[in-house]
């Protein structure tokens, strides 16, 4: 039967036109076969409208076919598109990663002689006080030495030898002044002891700084990701500028440590070399509408009006070859906007450059 045939059709999946010629179906159940996928419906004794269905509905059919065809490609290109897209998208995320790192490494190949220079003050009082401690360990084993002969004239129990050997161990310790020695050793022990923890403190802030970290989700103190950025320099400013520090109440923000401190780092590195001598830095948070500001102000050179809005593009630099090599800021930006905040800049020339770091809390 008409229906029976419409049931399988459906079931199997299969779009052909489908029309239905009866001279005994009642027009309820030929309006059900319509709302179930019928596309005509005629009489036996009035089949003029016949050839003129079967045409319409080919025409239908083949509309239909065409418009799957089409879909069915639209679909493919969606998914092509997507693919790329996302593969487009790693490999933006994995080369700006590469520049961050690159970034890292620069800052970190332009502070190295001043870093040579910090590793260089406390190994130079460890080996001063190594050299001492071996000429101090030679005077205690030529003590020694004494002692154990003083031992062995003991045992003859000649007195008069005795008392000699007794009197040329005094007179060697007072030579030597064995106490002095052995309070003086520890106090070398000591220095040498704070010589290696500087140096390897040394490397461990260089060791971080050049860290790949992606983490950004944790919660972070600004302030003490500032106290370590300006630790990190304190070499480069030390004989330029001073730092001034004025801390507001802020609650912690979410990011990312490492990253966040090369922005600090590279703002204020940029600070350093814009000033020559006798120069300001100051640094400033404060907690306002639900955001944190970060403030770094400095009293150097400037920057000119032209340059100030290509600052952040990626490579531009005004600064000498070897010093910069235009990524600091470019990338600042763009780990300040992962954090999901702003940056702005105000500079006038030989007056100074305040930037003002914005992050929501």
């Amino acid at each position: 039967s008409a229906p029976d045939a419409l049931r399988i059709l459906k079931k199997k999946n299969i779009d052909l036109p489908f029309i239905v010629i009866s001279g005994t179906i009642g027009e309820d159940v030929a309006v059900d076969m319509m709302k179930n996928g019928a596309h005509d419906y005629l009489l036996k004794n009035n089949l003029i409208r016949l050839c003129v269905a079967i045409d319409r509905e080919m025409k239908e059919a083949h509309n239909r076919s065409q418009r799957r065809l089409a879909q069915e490609e639209l679909k493919k290109l969606k998914d092509e598109l997507e693919e790329k897209v996302e593969q487009r998208t790693k490999d933006l995320m994995l080369s700006q990663e590469k520049l961050m790192q690159a970034g890292r490494l620069a800052l970190i190949g332009q502070i190295t002689a001043g870093v040579a220079h910090e590793i260089n003050n406390p190994l130079g009082f460890v080996k001063s006080n190594i050299s001492r401690l071996e000429e101090y360990l030679d005077i205690l084993s030529d003590l020694k030495k004494e002692e154990d002969v003083f031992k062995e004239v003991i045992k003859e129990d000649d007195k008069e030898k005795t008392r000699m050997f007794l009197n040329q161990i005094f007179k060697f310790e007072k030579q030597h002044d064995i106490d002095f020695l052995f309070e003086d050793y520890k106090v070398l022990l000591k220095e040498v002891n704070h010589g290696i923890n500087r140096i390897q403190k040394i490397i461990s802030d260089l060791m971080g700084f050049a860290h790949k970290e992606n983490e950004i989700g944790v919660e972070i103190n600004i302030h003490k990701i500032l106290d370590a950025a300006i630790e990190f320099l304190s070499n480069d400013m030390k004989y330029k500028c001073q730092v001034n520090k004025e801390y507001g109440r802020i609650p912690m923000v979410k990011g990312s440590a490492h990253k966040m401190e090369q922005v600090f780092v590279n703002i204020i590195m940029n600070a350093i070399q814009s000033i020559e001598k006798n120069g300001k830095i100051f640094i400033s948070t404060s907690f306002k509408d639900n955001k944190v500001y970060i403030t770094i102000e400095d009293n150097g050179k400037g920057i000119a009006k032209e340059n100030l809005e290509k600052i952040f593009e990626p490579f531009f630099t005004t600064k000498k070859a070897g010093i910069g090599t235009g990524l600091g800021l470019s990338l600042t930006y763009d780990i300040v906007r992962s954090h999901n905040g702003n940056i702005l800049v105000e500079s006038e020339e030989e007056k100074g450059t305040k930037f003002t770091v914005i992050i929501p809390a």
